[in-house]
């Protein structure tokens, strides 16, 4: 199992862990296909070994992809993974 999230994936999992949205909502939001969202995401579940969207979320937070901080700078910065959050959320994009 290959633990290494794309870039796509990995944005995909942290808006995912953000919001809870759906994969339309995921579309919409970040200006991709529905049918993009679902094969990035299932893809994202398989290298990583879980079933669920559930699963996809609780590890996210395990794996500190996001976490619950005090930075208040978050703006969107599609470029290093970043992503639109509260004040209070951050998260993290490891090599």
């Amino acid at each position: 199992m290959n633990r290494d999230l794309s870039p796509t994936q990995r944005r995909l999992v942290i808006e995912l862990a953000l919001t809870g949205a759906t994969d339309a909502e995921l579309a919409a939001r970040l200006g991709m296909g529905y049918s993009t969202v679902k094969l990035h995401l299932a893809s994202a579940r398989r290298r990583l070994g879980v079933r669920t969207r559930s699963e996809l979320i609780v590890w996210a937070w395990r794996n500190e992809l996001v976490r619950v901080g005090t930075r208040t700078d978050i703006a969107p910065n599609v470029g290093t993974g970043g992503i639109a959050a509260s004040p209070t959320v951050s998260w993290s994009v490891s090599a």
